[in-house]
């Protein structure tokens, strides 16, 4: 029987497996690559109304949190962050068709939530006066927000894509498109850029900056290198066209 002596061995038992075995695994691989390979992406509105799941997501969390009285903990904010946020997010991307009955069934829950139970309504004075005082603060709650989604929505992304439910115009273009993943790739980089050495000390000196963004950016340069020998060592299916040979996405945000 043919087979290839210099390959371990597979499954039971010590003999290394054959050339159809070789062949299959072959196959199994150009098959992944196709997977992900010739999308052209959709249109540009089902992205923007996709996009605008996740600030609905956070309104009604903190009607919630509001009606509540008093900011939850435990297992009850952990329920309440998947009902009112993971779920939500999730159901746009594979049903991105009903994501404007999503931000409606949101609204409409949010204003229920107000008016039922508890008295989270202020007046105009009072939210200006809130809102004021949340911009001048040293952190910014609406940058906490907007990244911890940005991190939600690329965590869930990165996970559905590899499953036929997530439907393919949303995944990364080949050469021409919009796509949400596109999009997510640009948030990415805008949510790191927001909070980097550079943008919080501006007026700091070029040779501090430049040592602080490397010091800073390290860790993704080695998770990088890390997944680059892998995936070579794995023989893992690559896709070349998205960041070419070399290239990953870790390296995109250490730059």
């Amino acid at each position: 029987e043919d087979h290839l002596p210099f390959e371990p061995a597979l499954g039971t038992g010590s003999q290394p497996p054959t050339l159809e075995a070789w062949r299959m695994g072959d196959e199994y691989k150009a098959a992944k690559e196709a997977f992900y390979q010739g999308h052209s992406g959709g249109s540009s509105l089902e992205i923007q109304i996709i996009t605008a799941v996740p600030p609905f997501s956070i309104f009604l969390a903190q009607a919630v949190g509001i009606s509540l009285g008093s900011p939850p903990s435990g297992p009850v904010a952990g329920l309440l962050a998947t009902l009112c946020t993971t779920l939500p997010l999730y159901a746009s991307f594979v049903v991105p068709h009903q994501a404007l009955r999503i931000i409606f069934i949101q609204v409409l829950a949010s204003i229920l939530v107000i008016f039922a139970l508890g008295s989270g309504i202020r007046t105009t004075v009072e939210a200006l006066d809130s809102a004021a005082d949340v911009l001048n603060r040293p952190q910014k709650s609406f940058l906490v927000s907007y990244r911890g989604m940005m991190m939600l929505a690329t965590c869930l992304a990165i996970l559905a894509v590899d499953f036929q439910t997530f439907p393919r115009r949303l995944a990364k273009t080949e050469t021409f498109g919009v796509s949400l993943m596109d999009a997510g790739v640009g948030s990415v980089l805008l949510s790191q850029a927001i909070v980097s050495p550079l943008a919080r000390k501006p007026s700091t000196a070029m040779p501090k900056r430049f040592l602080s963004a490397l010091l800073s950016s390290s860790p993704l340069l080695v998770i990088g290198g890390v997944r680059l020998l892998g995936t070579r060592a794995a023989d893992y299916h690559e896709h070349a066209s998205e960041y070419g040979v070399h290239w990953n996405f870790f390296f995109t945000l250490a730059s």
